[in-house]
């Protein structure tokens, strides 16, 4: 069974068919396989990468290559469970 950010022949070949053509012997970096990389972006979407993010900060902070003191914490990730004071909500 597919994983649901594989794609397969028959949608691939829809969705080449809107992107750009690359041009041979342009200068920087080989690019990527555009399926690769349209994968990669559907894989991040559905499953959030949360495992990856943790395995990578754990391994980070076992380094001793993160510097805590300059996190911050992004509020879009905080649940707000009891919701705002009634006052707040009419501002």
């Amino acid at each position: 069974m597919a994983k649901p950010w594989e794609i397969d022949e028959a949608l691939w070949k829809r969705i080449e068919s809107l992107l750009p053509v690359h041009r041979p012997g342009t200068r920087g970096p080989v690019p990527l396989s555009d399926r690769k990389c349209l994968q990669g972006i559907l894989f991040v979407l559905y499953t959030g990468i949360n495992c990856l993010h943790r395995m990578l900060l754990s391994e980070l902070h076992a380094l001793g290559e993160i510097d805590w003191s300059a996190v911050c914490l992004d509020g879009s990730h905080v649940r707000a469970k009891k919701g705002a004071p009634e006052r707040a909500r009419h501002r």
